[in-house]
């Protein structure tokens, strides 16, 4: 009896032994459930690179299933070795599993960049539409980098440097920024956002120096609008000054011609393409003529006076024109808190008091203070 226990006991140890954790868990990718199908591929994207060899025989598994759960390990996996055998699937016959591969690449983005860029190199067939699918990503990593610049209540602003660190995101960041600053390109997931995300598009351009974008640039510069003077400025600071300065002549013979709003909104214009291209001093001169226009009542325009008189180094007169811009109903502590044209006076008491009201306004009430709103087609640092 104690040898036939014995015996017993190594056939079980044996059994479990021989009871590969990993093979169960692929077969629960098989499973009729749901939930079983993901939990299996949780724990089987755990065991990493040991899961690749066995993962990538499922690509051809007759179960279209386990075809998309192994896609979708191998890129949660996210290693070259995992990603090398997906390649070939970015084009593939089947509708499900081509999206369900270009899919998964573009929710990983950046995780799998260095992976999909070794095969793109290493892959000369497979090339262009690797090219096609990384310029993808380039475009959602930028969407992303502009929705963060646009606040909860939908006001956004500009400031040179805004953008310059999307330059590490790497060597096509240029031609996709040039093609968003087209007028028909179209943003995947923020069409109510379009208009001022291709401005973004064009300050970028600027803030990381891509010259190859300067005809571009130039064909935008010869309309009107919003679009034409961040044109304008962003070839300033390229070099071409000779855009703006056509501009700012432009409207400075209509400055004194129709209605008081008209000649406000010119001032207001020219004011913002005054501070675009860095020309501060004649900027503040013309804030403060819209003022006068006014009658001092436009907050926003108290905030951008303040953005260029921080932006010349005159700190009293920059908290001078904030404490006014939070009189007359500018409330916005999030963007002032990010705005680099404020840069010079953060380290002010005044200027930490005022943003410290305002955020904890926002925070507290979750909406802003009290006071009028800042009209739209306000320019500068700050606009709506």
């Amino acid at each position: 009896m104690r040898f036939l226990a014995a015996a017993t006991l190594f056939c079980l140890a044996a059994s479990a032994a021989a009871a590969d954790p990993l093979d169960e868990q692929i077969e629960q990718l098989r499973s009729r459930y749901l939930s079983d199908r993901e939990n299996a591929a949780d724990e089987i994207v755990k065991f990493g690179e040991k899961a690749i060899p066995r993962v990538t025989e499922l690509i051809e598994d007759r179960d279209a299933r386990v075809q998309r759960s192994a896609v979708e390990i191998l890129c949660r996996i996210g290693s070259l070795d995992s990603i090398r055998p997906l390649v070939p699937l970015i084009n593939h016959d089947d509708p499900t599993i081509r999206d369900q591969v270009r899919g998964s690449f573009l929710k990983l983005g950046r995780a799998v960049r260095p992976a999909l860029e070794a095969a793109r190199d290493a892959d000369a067939q497979a090339a262009p539409d690797i090219q096609d699918l990384l310029f993808e990503m380039t475009q959602l990593d930028i969407e992303a980098a502009f929705r963060a610049e646009v606040m909860p209540d939908g006001s956004t602003g500009f400031f040179a440097g805004q953008f310059r660190s999307l330059k590490s995101l790497g060597p096509d960041i240029g031609p996709m920024l040039a093609r968003m600053a087209g007028s028909s390109f179209e943003f995947r997931n923020d069409p109510s956002n379009m208009g001022r995300f291709r401005i973004m598009a064009i300050d970028a351009l600027a803030d990381i120096g891509y010259t190859e974008a300067v005809q571009d640039l130039l064909r935008v510069a010869d309309g009107e609008g919003d679009a034409a003077r961040a044109a304008a400025g962003a070839l300033w600071r390229l070099g071409q000054k000779e855009p703006a300065l056509k501009m700012e002549a432009s409207i400075r013979e209509n400055l004194e011609d129709g209605p008081v709003q008209l000649r406000m909104l010119a001032q207001q214009n020219l004011a913002e393409l005054l501070s675009r291209t860095d020309q501060y001093e004649k900027a503040v001169e013309m804030y403060q003529a819209s003022l006068a226009t006014s009658g001092g009542r436009q907050g926003t325009v108290y905030y951008n006076l303040a953005c260029s008189s921080a932006r010349m180094g005159k700190k009293k007169e920059a908290i001078a024109a904030l404490k006014r811009a939070v009189d007359g109903g500018f409330y916005n502590g999030l963007w002032m808190k990010r705005d680099g044209d404020l840069d010079a006076i953060r380290g002010e008491a005044e200027y930490r008091e005022i943003e410290r009201k305002l955020l904890v306004a926002e925070e507290e009430e979750g909406l802003p203070l009290p006071g009028p709103q800042p009209p739209d087609g306000g320019s500068g640092g700050q606009t709506e």
